[in-house]
């Protein structure tokens, strides 16, 4: 019997879109009988922990319930590269959250037989893994899975530092440094498809996908190296499913994946590479999909289950029924003690952002006092390179100090500059990693967005420099985590100090 989570299930296959299942038909009908589910999460959201760890807990019930006939056998490391393991059926649970480094597994290997505690793992995580993941949250699944002996925890992502090495030196550089460890398989070539490439590049623009004649406005700047370096983190996941395969001795193992939204919606990444390589799913019915879903602004999940459109709700986040984005969709509502920050929040947001579009929809005229901007500029410590190469924008500077006298951006970089305004950090940001980097600005304000977009084209930065409408607090939202995950470096100008919710 499942305890309360603050979440609802909701089918989107073509035939049952928008209909509800209850948690425990959900975890008896659906999840008990399948060999493979990939959860697609928001990281760190207490509501989508709760719903992992009633998944795997309904995985390993329904492994006790199996009568085991084959001889468990121990698996040596020097043949298995997870480390000394038997091959007692387990619910193997794969998570983005931890690499597949070796040393990295030895410390889950100990957590998940009982021989260091909760503590230990988040303070060795902290000192040895790449991924940065606040684990506190995850304490409950965590130790789920550690007090059962029918679930094994493994780490699913390359290192971050790969993705790093891809953009800086290239996709066969960090294939072949992969591949010499063991990340990927020797036949990845790291290539995607077209449908793939539409989906990635809409989670860092905020481009509707679903739009018509949406694709007239891809932007093609991010297929030669920030695609790939996604695809990476996708196929080491799957990689990491096929050599598991090799523990499956039993043939009665589960896996659970943990993984953003953005490596597994409409199938393209993990899933995708999961059936073109697994020996034992080869189908999209050999797994189940589950996609999680923040529940909009404005609306509240009530005890009496009170209907909000859930068809609607479902179509703008996925596209309708024939995306096929995934199986099931968990619509969940962060904790109660957050509502009144929350609503203080977009309070003091919308404020701002009313203040901001202002600023943005006077930014094109000229006059500005262009002297008094460079002296202005000059005792915040920008170099008379950096002033010359603003120029006329140097007049729509809106930040409080200089942020590259600390970031030491490289060439080749990809950078985030959080609260970008008219864009001028972003363009000495842009300038600083040339035409082998990136940079992407974010702003609340749409009148600076459009402001700062037009003077990238202008200046004929465009290829290298974007900038996306999003709150700093929903970069995960609505530029998921691809810009996180695959950032050198992030700056920030005098837009910290604006957030309410810090």
């Amino acid at each position: 019997m499942s305890h309360s989570i603050r979440g609802r299930l909701f089918r989107l296959s073509p035939s049952f879109f928008g209909h509800e299942v209850s948690m425990n038909d959900f975890l008896d009908k659906h999840i008990s009988n399948k060999k493979l589910v990939i959860l697609g999460e928001y990281h760190g959201s207490p509501p989508i922990i709760s719903l992992q760890t009633q998944i795997q807990e309904s995985m390993a019930n329904s492994l006790k319930m199996v009568n085991i006939t084959d001889d468990v056998k121990s698996i040596s490391s020097s043949s298995c590269p997870f480390g000394n393991q038997d091959s007692s059926p387990k619910v193997r649970v794969i998570l983005e959250h931890f690499s597949m480094d070796e040393k990295m597994q030895e410390i889950l290997n100990g957590y998940s037989l009982g021989s260091i505690g909760t503590k230990e793992l988040i303070h060795s995580y902290k000192s040895i893994g790449t991924e940065g993941h606040n684990l506190i949250p995850y304490t409950e699944a965590l130790e789920s899975a550690q007090r059962n002996n029918y679930i094994h925890l493994y780490g699913g992502f390359i290192p971050r530092t790969y993705a790093r090495l891809l953009m800086k030196e290239g996709k066969q550089t960090a294939i072949h440094e992969a591949q010499k460890v063991g990340y990927i398989s020797l036949d990845e070539t790291l290539e995607g498809t077209h449908e793939h490439y539409n989906y990635f590049e809409s989670l860092l623009t905020g481009r509707n996908m679903f739009g018509e004649n949406s694709k007239e406005f891809l932007n093609e700047k991010f297929w030669s190296k920030m695609f790939p370096a996604q695809i990476l983190k996708d196929a080491s996941m799957a990689y990491c499913v096929r050599n598991l395969e090799t523990l499956n001795l039993t043939g009665k193992d589960k896996l659970l994946l943990v993984c953003g939204t953005g490596h597994m919606l409409y199938s393209h990444g993990v899933p995708e590479r999961i059936l073109s390589s697994s020996t034992l799913y080869k189908d999209k019915d050999d797994m189940l999909r589950i996609a999680c879903l923040p529940l909009p602004e404005g609306q509240r999940l009530s005890s009496n289950k009170q209907e909000f459109d859930t068809k609607k709700i479902l179509k703008d986040a996925f596209g309708g029924p024939d995306f096929d984005a995934a199986d099931f969709c968990f619509i969940y509502e962060e904790e109660d003690e957050k509502d009144v920050v929350l609503e203080n929040s977009e309070k003091v947001r919308e404020e701002t952002r009313q203040a901001y579009e202002k600023v943005g929809a006077t930014a094109h005229l000229e006059g500005g006092d262009l002297i008094k901007a460079k002296n202005v500029l000059s005792s915040l410590y920008y170099n008379h390179e950096e002033i010359e190469f603003l120029g006329k924008d140097a007049v729509n500077y809106q930040g409080v100090g200089c942020p590259h006298r600390f970031a030491n951006i490289q060439e080749g970089e990809v950078v985030l500059d959080m609260g970008s305004g008219l864009g001028c950090d972003s363009l000495l940001a842009a300038k600083a990693v040339s035409k082998t980097g990136c940079v992407i600005g974010i702003d609340l304000s749409n009148e600076c967005v459009s402001h700062a977009n037009k003077r990238a084209k202008e200046r004929c930065m465009d290829d290298v420099l974007s900038f996306v409408q999003s709150p700093i607090e929903d970069i995960g939202k609505n530029v998921k985590e691809v810009v996180d995950e695959s950032c050198d470096v992030i700056i920030s100008n005098g837009a910290f100090c604006l957030l309410h919710n810090k």
